[in-house]
């Protein structure tokens, strides 16, 4: 995929890696240290782009992932990261909530550029999120927070979940056969609707080029 230099910065679903390394050769580390109208106007002098709300969100979200540990920290600036990257509009006056893809997607970026332990509250909030998507079995991005189950059924569904995925993510990334209404198929499908989203907006990054 070919995106011109101006589309870096007014088109959506672009890896914040992208961003990473096209502003490090524009601006080299000073863009880190400006104010963020300094930032929208270099760009545009650059570029001729009038950099996009979705883009602005996703600039300011991966400066600070860079420069501080906030988004290990506090639970409304990892959900406004988590947003950004995903190309979710971020409104930090009220309380949003991510999908598990969104979160695995966001967590595959940020440890790509720094990894550290999250405080409990980043764990509370990604089960929340979880319990609310009715996913049980967590994907091995967020794997940290999984809760660890009281009741025999959910233990024993946590470990044939895994032990199914583990054979199904390392074939072919199938499904597995089965009733649809089976937990473990259940779970294990989620995990694979996960694993999917997060390879395809990796791999975009990837064959993603500059002009």
């Amino acid at each position: 995929m070919v995106v011109s230099a101006k589309g870096l910065f007014t088109e959506r679903f672009i890896p914040p890696r992208v961003y990473t390394q096209v502003l490090g050769k524009m601006f080299g580390n000073a863009w880190l240290r400006w104010e963020p109208e300094t930032l929208w106007d270099e760009i545009r002098s650059e570029t001729g782009a009038q950099v996009s709300d979705e883009v602005r969100d996703k600039l300011l979200a991966l400066r600070l992932l860079m420069v501080a540990d906030n988004f290990w920290d506090e639970f409304t600036v990892f959900e406004n990261t988590i947003l950004a990257f995903n190309d979710r509009m971020v409104d930090p006056t009220y309380m949003q909530v991510c999908l598990p893809q969104e979160l695995g997607y966001g967590l595959t970026v940020a440890n790509n550029v720094k990894v550290k332990k999250f405080d409990s509250e980043i764990v509370n909030y990604i089960r929340a999120c979880c319990e609310q998507d009715g996913l049980a079995v967590y994907h091995r991005s967020f794997a940290f927070a999984q809760p660890r189950y009281e009741s025999d059924s959910m233990r024993e569904l946590v470990r044939n979940t895994r032990k199914t995925w583990d054979i199904e993510r390392f074939t072919q990334l199938r499904v597995p056969d089965g009733e649809e209404d089976d937990p473990v198929v259940m779970q294990v499908g989620r995990l694979h609707d996960i694993e999917v989203y997060i390879r395809e907006r990796m791999e975009k990054g990837l064959s993603l080029e500059v002009a």
